[in-house]
């Protein structure tokens, strides 16, 4: 009995270690393989918020051989169905001399009470030279 069980987990071992093929949704997997996303840079979005003030922060984090182009912060609400929407607390900057490290701060007065959140959009310069947006969300706070 304990051959048979050790088989089995072998088996199963063995199966799990195969490799998988991973294709971005809407691709037709006998044209090849397609990854989701062709930059690695990104966007860490936080808030800190002290009663009506909130600071907002995009922490812009580009890999080697990227360049950031833009990046645009906007405040979110989220509704009484639990859907997010834009408010009018929106903010962009355009890159003028690419760096590998970049934080981006706004600061704004919001007299409107609910939960919100920050989304920020960076758009990215690939390697290959296609652009792409990135978008990260901080938590959520409350006014």
């Amino acid at each position: 009995m304990k051959k048979i069980i050790s088989l089995l987990m072998a088996a199963v071992m063995m199966t799990s270690a195969l490799p998988m093929d991973v294709y971005a949704e809407g691709n037709n997997p006998n044209e090849g393989i397609m990854p989701l996303y062709n930059c690695f840079s990104k966007a860490i979005s936080a808030v800190i918020a002290n009663g009506n003030s909130v600071e907002c922060k995009s922490n812009i984090v580009v890999y080697s051989g990227e360049e950031w182009v833009s990046v645009t912060q906007t405040i979110e609400k989220k509704s009484s169905s639990g859907s997010w929407t834009s408010t009018k607390y929106t903010w962009s900057k355009n890159a003028t001399t690419p760096t590998i490290g970049y934080i981006y701060t706004n600061t704004t007065t919001i007299s409107d009470g609910g939960t919100y959140r920050l989304r920020s959009d960076l758009v990215v310069k690939t390697s290959s030279g296609t652009k792409e947006t990135v978008t990260s969300y901080s938590g959520t706070f409350t006014i």
